[in-house]
């Protein structure tokens, strides 16, 4: 379902009960706050917490996210194919974040002036009993309140923030379609 232009939203792609396994698997680790992050040709060269910019805790998986559910890197490829034309793309950064009540992250983009390799954004979201959190796209005028087992993905350079939880815990998984190889055969 295309929810604006180069904003995807993919209903149940993942079952509840899907959902429910993975949030107990995770919540065993240890949790941080998100730090934000600066980088340079994909590199993170400098982070500092900064609680109003990007107020969530992060969780980086100590292993592959198809580890505790198969296929899904292959079912993201087949997504960002069918919806955008994209096939030579990797799934990758996987990071789960946990959102209390107080948790926001204001308006951002999740690429750099020198991070281009990250085409889509993938959000997995793993619950709904929560208030608040809507993803929100300003310049699209999209505000939208994602169900648990749903997906969205979206132009990574898409400016988006998260709101304020009022109620309840969030669930969700980030990670990035991003290009294999870019080749450039004209020089600028």
């Amino acid at each position: 379902m295309i929810l604006a232009p180069g904003v995807v939203s993919i209903p149940s792609f993942l079952s509840a009960q899907q959902c429910a396994e993975i949030i107990s698997k995770i919540e065993i680790y240890s949790w941080e706050k998100a730090f934000v992050g600066l980088y340079r040709s994909d590199e993170l060269i400098d982070k500092r917490l900064d609680l109003k910019e990007r107020d969530v805790e992060v969780l980086r998986l100590p292993f592959h996210f198809d580890e505790i559910c198969p296929e899904f890197s292959t079912r993201i490829h087949d997504v960002v194919s069918t919806e955008y034309g994209i096939t030579n793309i990797i799934i990758d950064g996987f990071v789960m974040s946990k959102y209390v009540p107080g948790c926001h992250i204001r308006t951002h983009t999740d690429t750099g002036v020198n991070s281009t390799s990250r085409l889509f954004t993938c959000v997995q979201y793993f619950n709904d009993q929560y208030n608040g959190g809507e993803i929100i796209f300003p310049r699209l005028g999209l505000s939208h309140r994602p169900k648990g087992g749903e997906l969205v993905l979206f132009y990574s350079e898409y400016p988006h923030a998260v709101g304020q939880i009022t109620h309840g815990l969030r669930y969700c998984m980030v990670s990035f379609a991003r290009a294999k190889s870019i080749l450039n055969t004209e020089k600028f």
